[in-house]
């Protein structure tokens, strides 16, 4: 693939990133192609779907989670600050806002689904391997599941209201945070 078809493809992804974990996965591609600043044929040269789109999406999500989950295994070092650090920098990726809105529209038995299945096995066992260490480090339950962190995660960290941040300086973090104690938390009220 040319560079410049490379940068329009990424810049798609991107756009339809940012806008699927503001907006949901039902965003016009028209909006996309206008985010990304392409036209539409572009969109579908790429993405001839918006079944293409979401595979797309779900291989860009798990590339970008797997390099920092790949980055803080090799870094553990069973300190708080980098469990803290790879909460917060998962949640920066709007990943889990994303995901949770694209599981709610995604049919488990669809095309997207069945197509992504290696991707997500591959992304659920590196899951799997930094909360293995983040229990070992007393920071989760042993039994804390990927997708239950995962979703957990989507929860605290969607998209604040503008107004919020005027209201609340930080409050973004602190819902991040909150999360972290909380994981740490129930591990010590169960033990």
């Amino acid at each position: 693939m040319r560079a410049d078809a490379r940068e329009k493809r990424a810049a798609l992804l991107t756009a339809a990133w940012d806008l699927f974990a503001e907006d949901g996965p039902e965003v016009p591609l028209r909006t996309v192609a206008a985010r990304a600043d392409v036209g539409i044929a572009t969109l579908y040269r790429h993405f001839p779907t918006r079944e293409d789109l979401m595979v797309g999406l779900i291989e860009d999500m798990a590339g970008r989670v797997l390099a920092i989950i790949e980055r803080h295994v090799a870094d553990w070092d069973g300190g708080s600050e980098g469990w803290r650090s790879f909460v917060h920098e998962i949640a920066a990726l709007k990943v889990a806002a994303l995901a949770e809105r694209s599981i709610a529209v995604i049919p488990v038995d669809g095309r997207v689904w069945v197509e992504t299945e290696p991707v997500r096995e591959g992304f659920m066992g590196a899951y799997r391997t930094i909360l293995d260490l983040a229990a070992s480090s007393g920071f989760v339950e042993d039994d804390l599941s990927p997708w239950r962190f995962h979703l957990g995660l989507a929860a605290v960290s969607r998209p604040m209201p503008e107004k919020a941040e005027r209201f609340a300086p930080g409050q973004a973090d602190w819902l991040i945070d909150t999360f972290i104690d909380g994981l740490r938390g129930r591990r010590a009220a169960l033990g």
